[in-house]
């Protein structure tokens, strides 16, 4: 972290030298570079959280790391400003039309790209439908307790998630920190929020 920070003077006195005086310029530039910041301290944030997650966990080891997760978890706030999902539609979207282009013009493609272009529709309608986007739920730091959860679950499966481990990741959660009414609502749509970010 000192060296992010070192670099981060250097930085901002190297936009003093070159604006001088031009203070707005000055102030938005510095602003960008604390946003960059921030999202970098966020993403590292986020491997730690799931970095105890691998993608065949048995049974007992699914439970005992969903509870080490709940108990990591600090109190969550009451609300946030949720997900975007904005980001994951156009990759999805770009994706798409890329390989479009590559069947139409003979191209081969790979398994995963074919995968994806024949359910392309399934995204549609998952997206005209729309993602919801959880800011009314509680939240832990930038992110929706819930969609915590189903990201932990989703990275321990592998994006192949099957009714049991759902019932045991929320049974294990609830027993160290009880999910809200809400919350338990909004799993099924959590989790296919975690698995469409994942593609």
């Amino acid at each position: 972290m000192k060296g992010v920070g070192a670099r981060t003077d250097v930085f901002l006195l190297f936009i003093y030298l070159i604006f001088g005086k031009n203070t707005s310029m000055s102030i938005v530039i510095a602003f960008a570079v604390v946003l960059i910041f921030l999202s970098f301290i966020l993403k590292n944030l986020r491997k730690k959280l799931y970095k105890e997650f691998s993608t065949n966990e048995n049974s007992e080891s699914l439970q005992s790391k969903i509870s080490l997760l709940a108990e990591k978890l600090p109190l969550p706030t009451p609300h946030g400003k949720g997900v975007d999902v904005a980001p994951i539609k156009k990759r999805i979207n770009s994706a798409y039309r890329v390989i479009k282009r590559k069947i139409i013009k003979g191209e081969e493609i790979y398994n995963f790209e074919r995968w994806l272009y024949d359910n392309h529709y399934v995204f549609l309608g998952i997206f005209n439908k729309g993602l919801r986007e959880f800011y009314d739920l509680p939240h832990v730091g930038e992110a929706p307790r819930v969609v915590i959860l189903a990201r932990a679950l989703v990275a321990t499966t592998g994006g192949e998630v099957k009714n049991d481990k759902v019932k045991i990741a929320i049974d294990a959660f609830n027993n160290v920190k009880e999910l809200t009414y809400f919350e338990c609502e909004a799993f099924s749509d959590a989790l296919t929020f975690a698995i469409v970010e994942k593609i």
